[in-house]
């Protein structure tokens, strides 16, 4: 026996016809359970948002668009972890942190540094790297910009650089820190 399958499709999908209900479930049910596996893996919250879509940013004005469009996304708005005034870190304090870093060139000079917060009761809310190269006639500072690293967490931070700092590169850091009060978390 030899099927004409033009002729099945045809009678399973005429108008009106069952197959294109089931068809039309089918896709219906497939897009919708895309949707929430996006749902259940995609960001969460505000800052998982911003971690998420930050991955491979390299320029301010995109990490401002990537912010304020998690911010027009998650009806919780980003509250500050703490009020208080930014200071300088201990010595325990530093030893907790560690950072690593240096100068990428693609077109635009950045430097770029990855940061790990050892610390349980400080966020690191400002660093300032101080870079040295045979390119630069005297160190170059900058202040790099990046969501506060909360405790016992890493983050990155860069910043355009006006040229590569050539042979002999090396660079220090300088951080500022807020301390948080646990029992209003």
């Amino acid at each position: 026996m030899q099927f004409n399958l033009k002729a099945v499709f045809k009678v399973l999908c005429h108008k009106g016809g069952i197959m294109k209900k089931v068809v039309l479930g089918l896709i219906i049910i497939a897009s919708h359970s895309v949707a929430m596996a996006w749902s259940l893996f995609g960001p969460k919250t505000y800052e998982e948002c911003v971690l998420q879509n930050m991955k491979g940013t390299t320029s301010d004005a995109a990490a401002k668009h990537i912010e304020s469009a998690c911010n027009d996304k998650y009806e919780t708005k980003p509250v500050p972890v703490q009020k208080c005034k930014s200071r300088e870190p201990s010595l325990d304090e530093l030893k907790k942190i560690q950072a690593n870093g240096g100068v990428e060139d693609g077109g635009m000079p950045r430097f770029r540094a990855t940061i790990y917060n050892g610390n349980a009761n400080v966020s690191i809310d400002e660093m300032v790297v101080l870079l040295k190269g045979s390119n630069f006639s005297s160190p170059q500072q900058y202040k790099l910009s990046f969501i506060p690293i909360q405790p016992l967490s890493s983050g990155t931070a860069s910043v355009q650089v006006q040229k590569m700092p050539g042979k002999n590169f090396s660079w220090d850091w300088g951080l500022r820190v807020c301390e948080i009060d646990r029992k209003t978390k």
